[in-house]
C-alpha cells in the first residue's frame, strides 16, 4: 500500500468520535479546516497558508489517527522556537524596519515645486543629493527645510535655481550632522516670494543596512545583476506569465513546506525527525545572528531605494493580479524584517527538504533537488533576493548539517553502554 493510502486508511479508520467530547474536538478541527480554505475562495481569493495554519492542519489528522499528543509533544518545541525565531528577526533592526515602512507610507507631493532625494533611503552619514525642479522657470530661489518625523530640530538652507533647476550634493559629514539619527525626514521646499508654489518628499535614514556591497558582489561574480537581467527578458507589467505563475507558487510555499515536511518525518521516522528538526532550527538561528551582524538590503528594495535600476518588487503586483492573499495570522505580524537578505534562508530551507528527501525516499529523493533550484530562480526573479544570497543559503544548510551531525555524534558518545546481567540459575 502506498504511503498516500496508508494515512487516508489510517484516518478513515480512527474517524469515528467514541463521546461527546470527542464530537466537539474533530468537530471543531474540520470545521477550521474548511473554513480556512473556502472563505478565501468565496471571495475569489487563493489562500496560502502559514505555518501555523499548516500545523493545524496536521494537527487535525494527527488527533483523528489517535496521535495528536505525541504530534503536539515532539512538534511543539519546533514551532514554539521557530516562532521565537520570527519575533527576534522580527525586531532585529526594529528602529531600521520603522524607518523604512514610514518611508513607504509617506507621501510625496508636489505643488509647482518638484523634489526628489537620491537614493531614497540612506544610513547615518551616508551623502546623498537633493534635487528640485520648478515647473515656472521664472523661480529663481527655493527654501529648504528638512526636519525629522516627531521632532523639531531642523535644517534650513536655500538654493538658487538655473533654468528652473537646481541640485544640492550633501556631503558625508554634513548628512551625518543633519541626518543624525534614524528615522524618516521630511523635505520640504518653498518658492521665494511665492508662498502658494511648494513641494516635499521623504527620506529614510536607517542604520548599518547594507544597500551597496551585495550590489558589487553580484558584479565581481556574474558581471551584471541577475534580477535585473531575469525581470528585463521575462516580466512584463500588467500581465502573468506562465514563468510569473512557477515563481509565485514557488515562493509562496516557502511558508508551510518545512513544517508540512517536518510532520510527514515524524509520522514515518522519529529520529530522523529529530535531526531535521534540530538542523532546520540551527539554521534559522545562524541566519538570525547573520541578520543581527549584517542587515542587508533585498533587490527590490535598492532599486526602491535608487541603488539599483530595472529591479522591482514583482511579487507584489503579480499576486494580486493572481488574487493570493496571506491571512492575517500571528506569523504574517511578526515577520516583518526587510533588510534579512543574507542568508537566503527562503532558499536554504528547499535544499535541506530536499537533503533529508534523499535520507527518507533515497534515490526517488533526488528529484526533489529541482525545488531548492526553482525557489532559488523564483527568489531572484521577483527581486526578494540576490544570487549571492541564495548561494550562501545553501553553504549554510551544509554547516547547519554538519554542526548538529557533531552534536548527535557527542550525545551518543556519553551515552553509557548497558552491561548485560547475566541471571543466576535457581
Amino acid at each position: 500500500m502506498s504511503d498516500y493510502k496508508k494515512l487516508i486508511s489510517n484516518f478513515l479508520k480512527q474517524s469515528r468520535s467514541t463521546g461527546i467530547m470527542d464530537y466537539v474536538v474533530k468537530g471543531s478541527l474540520l470545521l477550521y479546516t474548511i473554513l480556512l480554505f473556502s472563505v478565501p475562495l468565496t471571495m475569489g481569493r487563493i489562500p496560502i497558508p502559514t505555518p501555523e495554519q499548516v500545523i493545524f492542519l496536521i494537527l487535525t489528522y494527527a488527533v483523528f489517527v489517535g496521535k495528536g499528543v505525541g504530534f503536539l509533544r515532539d512538534l511543539a518545541p519546533l514551532v514554539i522556537l521557530f516562532f521565537a525565531y520570527e519575533a527576534m528577526r522580527g525586531v532585529v533592526v526594529a528602529s531600521d524596519q520603522r524607518v523604512i515602512t514610514d518611508y513607504w507610507s509617506t507621501s510625496q507631493s508636489a505643488n509647482g515645486l518638484e523634489v526628489n532625494v537620491n537614493p531614497k533611503l540612506v544610513n547615518v552619514g551616508d551623502p546623498l543629493t537633493i534635487n528640485i525642479t520648478a515647473y515656472d522657470e521664472g523661480i529663481k530661489y527655493a527654501d529648504v527645510v528638512v526636519r525629522r518625523n516627531n521632532s523639531d530640530i531642523q535644517t534650513a538652507f536655500e538654493l538658487k535655481l538655473s533654468g528652473g533647476k537646481a541640485s544640492h550634493a550633501v556631503s558625508g559629514a554634513d548628512s551625518a550632522r543633519i541626518f543624525y539619527a534614524p528615522g524618516v525626514y521630511n523635505i520640504t521646499a518653498s518658492a521665494r516670494g511665492y508662498s502658494e508654489i511648494n513641494g516635499s518628499s521623504a527620506l529614510g535614514v536607517t542604520k548599518n543596512v547594507h544597500y551597496v556591497e551585495p550590489i558589487q558582489w553580484e558584479r565581481s561574480i556574474f558581471g551584471m545583476i541577475p534580477s535585473a537581467y531575469l525581470q528585463e527578458r521575462f516580466y512584463g507589467e500588467g500581465q502573468v506569465s506562465a514563468i510569473d505563475w512557477i515563481a509565485i507558487v514557488t515562493y509562496c510555499i516557502h511558508l508551510p513546506m518545512p513544517f508540512l515536511f517536518a510532520s510527514y518525518i515524524w509520522f514515518r521516522d522519529r529520529e530522523l525527525y529529530k535531526k531535521y528538526s534540530a538542523t532546520f532550527l540551527v539554521l534559522a538561528y545562524a541566519g538570525l545572528i547573520t541578520f543581527l551582524l549584517y542587515p542587508a538590503s533585498p533587490p527590490w528594495l535598492s532599486g526602491l531605494a535608487g541603488y539599483l535600476q530595472g529591479v522591482k518588487k514583482v511579487y507584489h503586483e503579480v499576486s494580486q493580479t493572481m488574487n493570493l492573499i496571506i491571512l492575517p495570522t500571528l506569523y504574517y505580524w511578526i515577520n516583518a524584517n526587510e533588510v534579512a537578505a543574507v542568508p537566503s534562508l527562503h532558499a536554504a530551507f528547499p535544499l535541506l527538504i530536499s537533503i533529508y528527501s534523499v535520507k527518507l525516499w533515497g534515490r526517488r529523493g533526488w528529484l526533489v533537488f529541482l525545488y531548492p533550484l526553482a525557489t532559488a530562480f523564483s527568489l531572484v526573479y521577483l527581486g526578494e533576493h540576490y544570487a549571492v544570497d541564495a548561494l550562501l543559503g545553501f553553504l549554510y544548510v551544509f554547516a547547519a548539517m554538519i554542526f548538529v551531525d557533531l552534536i548527535f555524534r557527542w550525545e551518543r558518545g556519553k551515552e553509557k553502554p548497558k552491561l548485560k546481567v547475566k541471571r543466576k540459575r535457581s
